[in-house]
């Protein structure tokens, strides 16, 4: 069970970071100021 826990958090980090492009090539995200 430990490889399968393994797989799936690798699937789920990839997930979330294709999200994260995503969010960040989208426009709102630029528009927002972080100051």
């Amino acid at each position: 069970s430990f490889l399968v826990s393994l797989k799936y958090r690798q699937t789920r980090l990839r997930f979330a970071f294709t999200i994260g492009l995503g969010v960040t090539d989208a426009p709102d995200v630029e528009v927002v100021p972080v100051e």
